[in-house]
């Protein structure tokens, strides 16, 4: 599991329901990050989007800001997530522009 912050909670999808969405400035705590040919999101222990927002089911990682310190213990979830390697998974995170701060 891996804090971080949300930087944006603009553009919500109609069909999700306000109180399953974010809050900019709060925190989160990602518990899986999702692949299918390249990072798609990541799931929150704090929020779920419901089944029936399909095809909406977990948050961009671009979303969010996450600590210096805390870019390492993402890079490991990404990889037990995913089985890729460290190397991929660092482009991968890179291409989502996560923000570092």
């Amino acid at each position: 599991m891996v804090k971080v912050y949300c930087i944006d909670d603009k553009y919500k999808p109609s069909i999700i329901p306000s109180e399953h969405w974010l809050v900019e400035h709060n925190q989160y705590t990602i518990i899986h990050i999702g692949f299918a040919g390249k990072i798609h999101g990541c799931l929150l222990k704090e929020l779920t989007i419901p089944s029936q927002c399909y095809p909406y089911e977990a948050f961009k990682l671009s979303r969010f800001a996450i600590l210096q310190k805390d870019i390492p213990a993402l890079i490991q979830l990404a990889m037990d997530c995913t089985k890729l390697s460290e190397v991929d998974v660092t482009r991968l995170l890179e291409q989502e522009e996560i923000c570092a701060i």
